[in-house]
């Protein structure tokens, strides 16, 4: 990997403090920040690492390890987050809360609420008191929904703390997305799809890179577009969230034979048992489909009538050749993504 995408990625969930939430409040500011209070003003980050190490384990909080390491959140907005005044690049923060998402650029050193304006101290406090206390500056840009890849929501829907450090899914050329994105002025002057340039970016973008890229959403109108141009139709009513087993209904007549048939889309790294859905084949043609591994290989097999399972290749090859057909949010990501 180059040296200028050597940069860490990291995933920060701000959590709602009074009406307007923290979000508004460090977009406004220019600034993230994570864990608890040092009780008292620091200089430096070692100075705040210190702070931390000394007040220990807390009734309420534990800030240190068993070893007596700062616990990973802390350790992250504290000691780990580059600045790029070092050797090391300037990392990047992927931010979130609720159905908002920025992506910030960090460009200072970890500072304390005691040693910020009293105003900022007010933003970021509720009424339960101040609740970021370690801060960083950033280079703040908000990310339109439309345009956040399906990896970073998935990270974000998933199991999660206040502060990680991302690993799946942020590879080279999700980097080379990551600093295009955020250098972004006006996102509605990138909104005019190149359609010859897109799809010639995708002749060379495997399976295991577009679906780490598409969204669930994504994924599934792929999934029922590829069914429709194999002459299926969507059954409205079945659309519904009332059937938890799968996506929807399908109908399809051929030769005056009239099929039915079902689908259940997963992605990301919800998990689909084939076994679950034999019953159902007796009723009806039943279709699955699973994003593949970060290699592109799928992830399930099945060898059983009626019961199809949809090969990562050959979606990719469908998006391929029928890209003017597909929803513009999904273009327009996959634009950034290529």
């Amino acid at each position: 990997m180059s040296p200028d995408l050597g940069f860490t990625v990291y995933a920060l969930k701000l959590q709602p403090a009074g009406e307007t939430g923290f979000f508004e409040a460090c977009r406004d500011a220019g600034v993230i920040g994570a864990g608890w209070d040092p009780q008292r003003s620091c200089a430096s980050p070692a100075e705040i690492e210190q702070a931390h190490k000394e007040l220990g384990k807390d009734p309420n909080h534990d800030r240190t390890t068993n070893s007596g390491d700062l616990r990973h959140e802390l350790r992250y907005i504290v000691k780990e987050m580059s600045d790029g005044s070092g050797d090391a690049p300037q990392d990047y923060v992927w931010v979130n809360e609720g159905s908002e998402f920025a992506l910030c650029k960090v460009t200072s050193e970890c500072t304390t609420s005691h040693d910020v304006s009293e105003s900022l101290r007010e933003d970021l406090t509720n009424e339960n008191g101040t609740q970021i206390h370690n801060i960083r500056h950033v280079d703040w840009t908000d990310i339109p929904v439309e345009f956040v890849p399906g990896y970073v929501k998935r990270k974000f829907t998933g199991r999660f703390g206040t502060l990680n450090r991302m690993k799946k899914g942020v590879d080279s050329d999700a980097k080379r997305v990551i600093r295009e994105l955020h250098s972004v002025d006006d996102f509605d002057n990138e909104r005019t799809l190149d359609f010859e340039r897109l799809e010639k970016k995708l002749d060379s973008m495997g399976p295991g890179k577009l679906f780490s890229i598409l969204d669930a959403d994504d994924t599934e109108e792929l999934v029922l577009d590829y069914l429709q141009s194999n002459g299926w139709r969507i059954t409205k009513y079945s659309t519904g969230d009332s059937q938890a087993k799968y996506e929807c209904e399908l109908r399809r007549v051929t030769n005056g034979t009239r099929e039915t048939g079902f689908v259940q889309v997963k992605s990301g790294d919800a998990s689909l048992n084939p076994e679950d859905y034999f019953d159902l084949a007796d009723e009806g043609h039943v279709f699955l489909f699973s994003s593949p591994g970060d290699n592109g290989e799928p992830q399930l097999s099945v060898d059983r009538e009626r019961l199809t399972v949809i090969p990562p290749r050959r979606l990719a090859d469908h998006f391929q050749t029928n890209t003017r057909w597909l929803p513009t949010p999904t273009l327009l990501r996959l634009s950034f993504s290529s």
